[in-house]
This record gives structure tokens, sequence and C-alpha cells, in this order.
């Protein structure tokens, strides 16, 4: 954890409070409180903010780099929309890059070729040497990355990480939308 002196932190936050007015709200229309957990600010936008999605660039800018989040459900997945359609370039490029290495794009499968999501999902598991259906699976309606549950991070990384090169490439190119499953969710839903 970086240790900011408190000073440098009030500064930070004055810093953002201002780029947020400058966006056309109020100091009452959101909360800026830093997370030890998240090491950066989050900022909540409330409900009453009035805020569209015509102002997404404008607060991209005055948080950037920061945790942004809306109190309405709506504003908060066309926000987050926003903002995976401003890195999706630099995922592709990533995932490209690691994929061209691993020397898989040009066997990289053709998401036309398979009738549902599942079925792609288990070509990805099988470009990358993973068992079918061992890592991807369907969870609540959507495809779920949910892996060996006590691998260490590096582990982690050996396993998965040409599956993890490629649902981000194929997600960045719209053939997939996939959801990570970590620990937590089997604490908070087991046998699910």
């Amino acid at each position: 954890m970086i240790d900011l002196p408190p000073e440098s932190l009030q500064v930070q936050e004055q810093v953002i409070e201002t780029s947020m007015q400058n966006c056309g709200m109020e100091t009452a229309d959101f909360i800026i409180q830093y997370e030890d957990i998240l090491q950066g600010f989050e900022i909540l936008i409330r409900d009453g903010a009035g805020v569209d999605a015509s102002q997404f660039p404008c607060i991209h800018e005055a948080t950037r780099g920061q945790f942004v989040s809306f109190e309405n459900e709506g504003m908060q997945s066309a926000y987050s929309d926003y903002s995976y359609e401003l890195i999706r370039p630099v995922i592709l490029q990533s995932a490209e890059k690691e994929l061209r290495k691993l020397k898989l794009l040009k066997s990289f499968p053709n998401r036309a070729d398979y009738e549902d999501d599942l079925q792609f999902a288990k070509a990805l598991e099988r470009l990358c040497d993973v068992e079918p259906g061992s890592a991807l699976k369907k969870f609540h309606g959507k495809i779920a990355l949910m892996p060996d549950r006590e691998l260490s991070f590096q582990a982690f990384n050996s396993k998965y990480g040409c599956l993890m090169a490629a649902l981000q490439f194929a997600s960045a190119r719209n053939e997939i939308d996939y959801v990570f499953v970590g620990n937590g969710a089997f604490r908070e839903a087991p046998g699910k």
C-alpha cells in the first residue's frame, strides 16, 4: 500500500471536487471518499445529480484513475459501457499480442461457427488446452470464468493466462460477454 500524507489526499479530493463541479454538478450531487482497499478515491454520484450520458467525458476526465459509481443502476451500467469503450482498443491490442506470442491468433475460433456462447466458450478452452467446460460455465445466464478456487496467482496465470487473453480478445470484438466468478461467489451462493 502506498502511504500518502493526509494533506496530499485532501488536495487530490479538492481537485476532484472542483473538476466534478466543472462538469455541472453541485457538491451535494456526489460523495468523494478515499478507500484503502481500492488505494484510491471512490466517487459516488447520487441519484438526484441529474447526470446524463453527455457528461460522461467530463466525469471521466475529472475522476481519471479513480473509481466512479452511480446510485442509479441504469447510469452505472451506461457509464461502465462508456468506460469499457474507451479501453476496448487497448484490451484488444494486448490480447491480440498475447495470442500472437502463443501462436494462436491464426487458429482463433470463428464465433459464427458456433450455435451459442457456451459452445464458443468451449472452443476457446480447447484453443488454450483447458478441458472444455472445466473453467467456462453458464452462471446466472452468462458465461463465467470459474477457475480452480485454490490456485496461487502464479498457478492461475500459468493455467488460465491463455484463456484470459482469448476471452479478452473475443470480448473486445463483441463475440462473447463473460464475467469472472471468484471465491466470493461461492461463499455467497453455495451450490450455484
